[in-house]
């Protein structure tokens, strides 16, 4: 081992000959070109708007009773902290272009999952509108009385649900027209908080992408939030809590405690 300590010695001297440093200077260190994202963990939660990504549109749908029910009929299921959104690309519909974002959640906690790196990361694609196209493909100029809505942009779901924020995510492969992950063209060798090329993508259940609210409560980004209040009951019962609606300081935590419990 002496041997070994002295050789480290003499390459480490001449590296400080050669990068022109005195024994009493740091050595410059390369910077790593891609440093770790993460989610951060705010010491409370953030502001959410979940009404930003859930949007206008209606459903006709038979619901989950609970969310046991719910993690049994899909892929994939999983809870954590929102690293960040991302474009999701969009894709030609007949005579509309359907729009899409990617949100990258650093995953705490995995019941089911399809790829092994769902442990870790998962990527939830969601759809954020569309728009009228020509035959060409061109966005067309809306000529009616009626003000379309606009669909909104990345920056304003990162707004309304921001790094840091927890969520639950219950839902499969998206089973239509969806983009595949590609990083921007000018990310470098580095994705960011968005999703590498090929990454496998998650399509939430209609009551499967929760979000909890700065009270410590949940808020639904895809169907109203009226549609969990059952949810909200069976957690807590099974928890033995007082958080019985989605309102309540705490039912967001006991749907995760009924997520860690539920059927692997």
């Amino acid at each position: 081992m002496a041997g070994w300590r002295s050789v480290t010695v003499v390459v480490a001297a001449v590296g400080l000959v050669l990068g022109g440093c005195t024994a009493d200077e740091e050595p410059a260190r390369s910077a790593d070109p891609c440093p770790p994202v993460s989610a951060p963990v705010p010491s409370r939660p953030p502001e959410v708007d979940a009404s930003v990504v859930r949007g206008l549109a209606g459903y006709d749908y038979e619901p989950f009773p609970t969310l046991t029910a719910a993690v049994e009929e899909h892929d994939v299921a999983v809870s954590g902290r929102v690293r960040g959104w991302s474009d999701g690309g969009s894709v030609r519909h007949g005579r509309y272009r359907r729009y899409f974002a990617v949100l990258t959640v650093d995953v705490e906690h995995a019941t089911k999952t399809l790829d092994p790196t769902q442990r870790e990361v998962a990527h939830v694609v969601v759809e954020r509108g569309m728009e009228p196209v020509d035959a060409d493909g061109a966005p067309v100029q809306h000529t009616g009385r009626s003000t379309p809505t606009p669909v909104p942009t990345v920056e304003e779901y990162e707004r309304a649900t921001p790094a840091g924020a927890r969520v639950l995510v219950i839902g499969s492969p998206p089973d239509d027209a969806v983009p595949e992950p590609t990083p921007p063209a000018d990310a470098g060798p580095c994705p960011g908080s968005g999703p590498p090329a090929g990454a496998p993508l998650v399509r939430p259940a209609l009551q499967g992408f929760l979000v909890e609210t700065t009270s410590g409560g949940f808020d639904s980004m895809v169907v109203e939030v009226a549609d969990l209040e059952h949810w909200a009951r069976h957690a807590a019962e099974l928890a033995g809590s007082d958080a019985t609606t989605p309102g309540t300081p705490g039912s967001y935590q006991v749907l995760v405690e009924e997520l860690r419990a539920a059927t692997r």
